[in-house]
């Protein structure tokens, strides 16, 4: 049995109107919730933009939060992993089989630009919105990692994606 402290969970967060730029890991590391990422610049971060795990202290899964209106360029510099770490990430790190714990989140008109692999990686939610982003490769340095989509979703239920763009670079 293990026993968390809620008073220290990181809840009713609002990150509005900053810039990130060019950090060694993660912009924005979200846990527990309510809370709302909007109208931020995400760019060049070793790291991806929003990130959501589950940890102890911070809180176990997030909930109820709105990423929305956010603008990500460049990101996943810090390639030690077999591809870059996507704009926005989720995922509860539990090992096989995994849990739903992440629940009632939003990803909502945002602008994904320059990712060679997946631009969100969606895992262990129950009840997620993606809806309205747009996802391009921009610059021709940047090489789009082969068989990997846009957006990844697994262990993932009562989900709702549409009216993304992807928009594919020439000679994908």
């Amino acid at each position: 049995t293990q026993v968390y402290n809620l008073s220290r969970a990181c809840g009713h967060f609002a990150f509005r109107n900053n810039e990130f730029v060019r950090g060694r890991r993660i912009g924005i590391l979200a846990k527990s919730g309510p809370g709302l990422i909007e109208n931020n610049q995400f760019i060049e971060l070793g790291g991806g933009g929003v990130e959501i795990w589950n940890a102890p202290f911070e809180g176990l899964h997030a909930h109820g939060i709105l990423i929305r209106n956010n603008l990500f360029r460049r990101c996943g510099l810090n390639d030690n992993f077999k591809q870059a770490p996507p704009a926005i990430w989720t995922e509860i790190f539990a090992g096989k089989p995994s849990r739903l714990r992440h629940r009632d989140l939003r990803i909502v008109g945002n602008e994904i630009f320059d990712y060679p692999g997946h631009a969100m990686k969606i895992v262990d939610v129950d009840g997620i919105v993606i809806k309205g982003n747009r996802m391009e490769i921009t610059d021709p340095a940047v090489v789009r990692t082969p068989g990997v989509d846009a957006i990844s979703l697994d262990h993932v239920v009562n989900s709702t994606v549409e009216n993304n763009t992807v928009v594919k670079p020439v000679g994908d």
